[in-house]
């Protein structure tokens, strides 16, 4: 009788420290933690169906690429919330294709998702010439997309459809284009030069605002710039011209299918003071220029 309580006890204190060496041990194979477990389950319905206006999934405009599938309807819809006196541009593109024209199609509308976006820009043209697109027997696989808008309100949801050709799975992603500077007229002639590194027409506004607008729309004055294939050029505000005389300057990149499909530019902001003799040297930032994702 007391060898076997001894041999229990024994068998006890054996598991007892089994147990234990097994809970401690560095990447043991045993059974996964309870939140390993929660953590290895798909969340259901993501990513959900979007193929209604009510169901679109939402565009981050930082770069990021989504991947979608045209096996639950030949459309697919998107939504993003915009900022005035901003532009951005659209990218869809069938990467996972072979090498042939599977003629994806963009358009861009108001929150409803019926209305035309009512700012500037729009959707190229000649798809087989802009990037993301190849250039396949006429057509293409890929589309770009500009938008922006000066009015109020600040901000407003613009909604995104994309609808199949021969692609049956695509990449799409949103990035903001704009460029940010400072200026200034007082004693000093202020200078904005231009560059269309681009192999196509594109163009843009240059807006001048005072250091605290009230609103988007409360810039003081803007220059639109149109510039052909790897063109550039520089507009001028002399000393005094502006009141009040100092403040925040922004590029909005932009094109349409009037002008062509470039959507980039090179910018410098500089000042100079004839009297003087002096410079005074701004450095453009541009946001979201290189995309934060590939595709």
């Amino acid at each position: 009788m007391r060898k076997s309580m001894i041999a229990v006890s024994s068998l006890a204190v054996l598991l007892l420290t089994v147990g234990s060496a097994t809970a401690q041990t560095p990447g043991n194979m045993g059974a996964p933690r309870p939140e390993e477990v929660q953590a290895s389950v798909p969340e259901a319905g993501s990513p959900q169906a979007n193929t209604t206006v009510g169901g679109a999934r939402i565009l981050v405009p930082d770069g990021t690429s989504l991947k979608d599938s045209f096996s639950d309807g030949a459309t697919q819809w998107f939504v993003a919330r915009v900022e005035a006196a901003k532009s951005y541009v659209v990218e869809v593109l069938d990467s996972e294709g072979d090498n042939g024209s599977n003629g994806l199609s963009v358009t861009l509308f108001e929150a409803d998702g019926v209305t035309a976006f009512s700012g500037f820009g729009g959707c190229t043209a000649t798809l087989n010439q802009t990037a993301p697109a190849l250039d396949i027997n006429g057509g293409a696989d890929g589309v770009r997309c500009s938008l922006g808008y000066l009015s109020t309100p600040n901000n407003k949801n613009v909604t995104i459809s994309v609808v199949a050709g021969a692609a049956s799975s695509f990449h799409i992603r949103l990035r903001e284009t704009t460029i940010y500077s400072r200026w200034t007229v007082n004693g000093y002639d202020m200078f904005v030069a231009v560059h269309n590194p681009s192999s196509y027409p594109t163009s843009g506004f240059v807006v001048y605002y005072p250091d605290t607008p009230t609103s988007p729309s409360n810039y003081l004055t803007f220059n639109n710039i149109q510039l052909g294939a790897l063109g550039s050029t520089q507009v001028s505000r002399a000393s005094g011209s502006l009141s009040p005389n100092r403040g925040q300057l922004r590029m909005l990149l932009l094109f349409n299918d009037a002008v062509g499909g470039g959507v980039d530019f090179h910018m410098q902001t500089y000042a100079f003071n004839t009297g003087a003799g002096n410079y005074l040297l701004f450095t453009p930032e541009k946001i979201n220029h290189q995309p934060g994702d590939s595709w």
